[in-house]
């Protein structure tokens, strides 16, 4: 697993020694001459490149930038897939351990940036005079996040358009499609080139691909504005006006209806529907000219995206960013400018070799992008305007007397981010609109339905930022508050990484440096607690500490956990020293969205509760993190199940229908639990539980055979015995919902590795590998909630089946229907595949079942449902 989740050191390696000469003549040169030459330093890219982009433009451009600045080495980390990117990127952040440069996509730079994590640029623009007019003013507004700082350099914008197979377009005897035309003209073209020849109702050729993901471009060429009223500042949700509904009906019914594209589950055995001849057209970025150029037989060319009253596109795309705890910003610095800078190579190559729609306006315009040698007499200018707006100007426009619905945009153009809000409630708001999209785009719901639950979703999560209004000024303050200075560290253990001669790196642990100055704590806690505060404080805990320090330096940490919780306001970071902390703790205050309050420490740092209480952390308020540190419910005689805690994190709401949220836990080990190592109880809702390790749950009754079975990695909701048992503040179904559980390592030894519980809804378990459960009728996956997605997990090796989907009838209503599992791989589970008690269930399609003993799917709802077919 190790390898799994750890960047590329090794092919680093390699590219530094294929560099050979240039990279190492000179660091050995320098070396001998150090009285005349810069202090020479190395750092670290981390991209997300394939290996043959990165051996045919990194490359190249390492060896120009060597030449330029021979002090300055580069260390080339990759991971091609995206998911495995930020998996890895966000690791390394919170463990203290970035890369310098890194190449994020707009939404994860913005929500990087308000978390400190990101260098604010502006100073070193200014010192080095860089004219940002070059830049595309509606792309470089995005990286700003309120608070006048420029926190990532841009390189492209990942704006669409339509591509379309002019052999297809030949063959049926239809002109090519030119600007202008509107999205009923599309409609029109893909019914003339759909094509069922055998007459049997599923089209042979369709008009054009599927564009699901792209469903916002309908509606803001309906409305002109966004699913929230500002992407940055959301205060309202947008998406309930007639024009949006009807935009995103008339998005499903290019299927339902007019069977012109193809169902949301694809093609059996096809891809890639427009590059293998079966589709006429397709919504494309700019990023798939290489595969259209490698697809052998395709004659493409682009048009631009149909109009409906606005002319729209995507203004989003990657930039580069610097890490704010590089030790070499200055260097740093002089390698993003190379990079994306307007005199730079590195945007320049990108758009010579056709990998990029450009962020730079002299690069849009130039003969490079619109006239290339790879693509003589193709309409790349499809990807550009002719006039941008800016999200905030369009809707300023869009109210105006000189623009209205009534008098359509051909000349300007709106451009808005596709991951909308931008917003750090942005993922939470993704899961509800994922869900609630799929039952439309299969035609189980009405658009109108959909977006009525979506309302009410959207509108939990924006009230979950009443407390502080989302504004220009509240997002300036935030930023302000968690930027990280560079040379203050902020983590208590980080990762110093060294560049050999050889080009090897080497990795050195280290405790950081203690503030300037001890500060007295004298004032009560209430005043401590104001949310006034300029910047946000950082704990620091030892068992060796003493609670009557204040704990402010590492020289003078405090020496329970408990007293830390008691001291920290929104915003504030508590450090917890390698160690054995024997308490049982709780929570006293709460985070808030855009300042959580963190709990941090190394894998040695192990909180094993002290028996005392049944939980070793009872957590009742919102927005807390939790990183790098170790739960043990181990702390007296392990032949004795007193010398067990009983739950090892335990979330808990507290307020009538109002759970816990904003509960991210990330890279933490959790292991020897009396019951269930992990629980998000009542109404817990918008949760993250990622890239951890859970190993040994629910010894008292798998170890010491205490008559049942409880023992879950992690658990969702409450069973419905229990709802009415008094530890929930009411006896109602406990719908803890859209908690995103993925890239975990789960073997219990116990029970599921996670189970979802009657009432609870809309959860996304992913990317996870589990094994070690132990009840034969149980599974190692579970939802008996209606409406949870599980897929792409590896579960092997459970005593019981692999997936279990079914819960029981309570007051009239079914609960575990309506879930999807596809994507899965499902090895050697003795129970069997894939269990299902009730029906109906969504999707269940797309796994691969291996030497799983007894049959692939069973259970009285299982009947209609064929688990290994594809999607």
């Amino acid at each position: 697993m190790v390898d799994r989740y750890r960047p590329r050191l090794l092919f680093a390696t390699t590219l530094l020694l294929c560099l050979g000469a240039a990279f190492l003549i000179g660091q050995h040169s320098y070396a001998q001459s150090a009285d005349t030459k810069p202090e020479s330093v190395t750092l670290r890219w981390f991209l997300r490149w394939s290996d043959t982009r990165i051996e045919s433009i990194a490359v190249p451009l390492l060896e120009r930038f060597h030449a330029e600045h021979p002090n300055i080495h580069i260390v080339v980390e990759s991971a091609s897939r995206s998911s495995d990117y930020y998996q890895q990127l966000r690791l390394q952040l919170t463990r203290g351990t970035p890369p310098d440069v890194f190449y994020p996509a707009t939404h994860v730079a913005y929500d990087l940036a308000l978390q400190g994590f990101l260098l604010p640029l502006t100073d070193l623009l200014r010192q080095d005079g860089v004219d940002l007019t070059a830049y595309d003013p509606s792309v470089l507004d995005l990286y700003d996040v309120g608070d006048q700082q420029l926190y990532c350099l841009p390189i492209d914008q990942a704006a669409l358009a339509v591509a379309y197979n002019r052999t297809l377009f030949d063959n049926a005897g239809i002109p090519y499609p030119t600007a202008p035309w509107t999205w009923e003209d599309l409609l029109a073209t893909a019914v003339a080139l759909t094509a069922d020849h055998d007459g049997d109702g599923t089209p042979e050729q369709y008009g054009i691909d599927r564009f699901y993901t792209y469903w916002p471009l309908l509606v803001w060429s309906a409305t002109g504005h966004n699913v929230f009223d500002d992407p940055k500042f959301p205060t309202k949700f947008l998406l309930e006006e007639e024009d949006s509904v009807n935009a995103i009906q008339w998005l499903a019914d290019l299927h339902l209806q007019h069977g012109v594209m193809p169902p949301p589950a694809g093609i059996d055995g096809v891809a890639d529907p427009f590059r293998s001849g079966q589709a006429a057209m397709q919504i494309a970025g700019h990023w798939q000219v290489p595969t259209y150029l490698a697809t052998p037989g395709l004659d493409f060319d682009f048009a631009p995206l149909p109009v409906d009253d606005y002319q729209v596109n995507r203004n989003d795309g990657s930039c580069f960013a610097i890490a704010s705890t590089t030790r070499h910003p200055q260097a740093a610095w002089t390698f993003v400018q190379f990079l994306a800078g307007p005199k730079g190579l590195g945007a320049q190559m990108l758009t010579e070799l056709q990998q990029i729609t450009p962020a730079l306006r002299n690069l849009q315009t130039s003969d490079a992008f619109r006239d290339p040698s790879l693509l003589p007499d193709h309409n790349l200018t499809a990807f550009l305007p002719s006039h941008t707006l800016t999200p905030a100007a369009a809707n300023a426009a869009r109210t105006s007397e000189q623009l209205t619905p009534a008098s359509p945009v051909s000349e300007v153009q709106y451009n808005f981010p596709l991951y909308d809000p931008l917003h750090p409630i942005f993922q939470d708001w993704a899961t509800v609109a994922e869900s609630e999209l799929q039952a439309v785009w299969s035609g189980k719901r009405s658009a109108d339905d959909a977006v009525g639950r979506m309302a009410n979703q959207a509108e939990d999560l924006l009230e979950t930022l009443a407390d502080e209004p989302v504004t220009r000024q509240s997002v300036e303050v935030t930023a302000r508050r968690r930027a990280t200075v560079p040379d203050r560290p902020t983590l208590p253990v980080t990762n110093t990484l060294a560049a050999t001669e050889s080009g090897a790196v080497g990795m050195g642990m280290h405790w950081p440096l203690a503030a300037a100055t001890e500060i007295s704590v004298t004032a009560p806690i209430s005043e401590r607690l104001q949310p006034a505060l300029p910047f946000p404080r950082h704990f620091y805990v030892s068992p060796t500490g003493d609670d009557r320090h204040t704990g402010l330096r590492t020289t003078f940490p405090l020496a329970t956990i408990q007293h830390a919780l008691e001291l920290v306001a929104p915003g504030d970071t508590i450090h917890l020293a390698p160690g054995s902390y024997f308490e049982n703790v709780t929570s006293v205050t709460s985070g808030r969205a855009n300042a959580p309050i963190t709990i941090m420490g190394p894998p040695e740092a192990i909180l094993h509760g002290n028996g005392d209480a049944s939980a070793g952390f009872y957590l009742t308020h919102s927005y807390y993190t939790l990183a790098g540190f170790t739960m043990d419910g181990l702390h007296g005689d392990p032949t004795d199940p007193d010398g067990y805690t009983q739950k090892l994190l335990y979330v808990q709401g507290t307020g009538v229908k109002a759970g816990v949220t904003g509960l991210r836990v990330f890279n933490m080990t959790f292991r020897n639990a009396g019951g269930e190592c992990l629980r998000l109880r009542y109404f817990a809702h918008h949760n993250e539980i990622a890239y951890s390790t859970f190993h040994i749950c629910g010894l008292l009754d798998y170890e010491f055979d205490d008559g049942g079975k409880n023992g879950e990695a992690i658990y969702v909701g409450t069973a419905p015995d229990q709802w009415d048992d008094g530890k929930n503040p009411t006896a109602d179904p406990d719908e803890s919902s859209y908690n995103w559980i993925h890239h975990n390592t789960m073997d219990t030894q116990g029970n599921e590795c996670t189970d979802i519980k009657e009432g609870s809804y809309g959860n996304v378990v992913e990317y996870n590998l589990c094994t070690g459960q132990l009840d034969p009728d149980s599974a190692g996956l579970g939802a008996r909630g209606n409406h949870n997605i599980i897929r792409y997990n590896t579960i092997y090796g459970n005593i019981g089946a692999g997936v279990r989907l079914g819960g029981h009838e309570v007051d009239g209503v079914q609960y575990g229907t309506e879930n999807e599992v596809y994507g899965n791989h499902l090895i050697g589970n003795r129970a069997g595949g894939i269990k299902i008690i009730n029906e109906p269930q969504t999707r269940i399609c797309g796994n691969r079942l291996e030497r799983n003993i007894g049959k692939v799917v069973f259970g009285d709802g299982s009947e209609e449902y064929e688990p290994t077919v594809p999607c």
